[in-house]
């Protein structure tokens, strides 16, 4: 069985507290951290668990800003934050009341949709049926299927980094990185032409993404569509 697995997170501060109150900036400063907003698995069977976390501060995430050209640009509430917004509208759509893209009304839906890290876990362990997996000397298997996940540069290292359930559910089991597949490919391609659709591409220049049918994806997508587009991503790489 294979698994293919997106993730869309956050950059944000991880305040140190004192009896369970949060110390202010100019107190104490606060370090970095990476937290999940939305987790989604896509099994090569066409199902897909899409799952999103209440471990992240909305607040700080949607008043998250960079200064460039002296103008300030919310980068994660006009891509991440927004496209969230837009699937749960989708997931709610016979709900009229929250159309708007405002705080409050992410606040809403977040807090009807979103689950904890047990809800997850539970989640997860059922989606992939792990309980019936066995552990054998030649690896992990269910019903004569190897297991494998499927993942994109960073997003594995985020989960397992913001859920330690990962760390122990999947950390022997065979995973691949499609970003290293796609470098591969084009390390092996540099001094051929592939042949897509009958016509030859050089992309020993412009790289692999310049090749007709690569499947395309635009920054700010939601885990829900990284998910889909890493199984694009693996069945194009099947075909050069």
């Amino acid at each position: 069985m294979k698994y293919f697995i997106g993730t869309t997170s956050c950059r944000l501060n991880k305040y140190k507290k004192v009896f369970g109150i949060k110390l202010p900036k100019w107190l104490s400063k606060p370090d970095i951290e990476e937290k999940i907003i939305s987790l989604s698995i896509l099994g090569d069977d066409g199902r897909q668990y899409y799952a999103i976390s209440k471990e992240f501060d909305l607040k700080e995430a949607w008043n998250l800003y960079i200064i460039n050209d002296g103008i300030k640009e919310y980068f994660y509430r006009e891509n991440v934050l927004k496209e969230l917004f837009n699937h749960l509208c989708y997931l709610d759509r016979w709900d009229d009341r929250h159309r708007v893209f405002t705080y409050n009304n992410l606040r809403w839906l977040l807090d009807k949709y979103s689950i904890g890290e047990m809800d997850v876990i539970l989640g997860v362990s059922e989606f992939t049926g792990y309980g019936e997996y066995l552990e054998t000397q030649n690896g992990t298997k269910k019903n004569g299927l190897s297991f494998e996940i499927y993942y994109y540069k960073d997003d594995f290292e985020r989960l397992l980094n913001g859920f330690d359930f990962f760390k122990r559910l999947y950390n022997k089991y065979n995973k691949v990185d499609l970003y290293q597949e796609v470098k591969e490919k084009e390390l092996y391609h540099k001094n051929i032409s592939p042949v897509v659709d009958g016509v030859s591409h050089h992309i020993k220049i412009s790289g692999i993404e310049s090749l007709p049918n690569y499947p395309k994806l635009c920054y700010g997508k939601d885990a829900f569509h990284k998910a889909q587009w890493l199984k694009k991503l693996h069945d194009f790489l099947q075909t050069i």
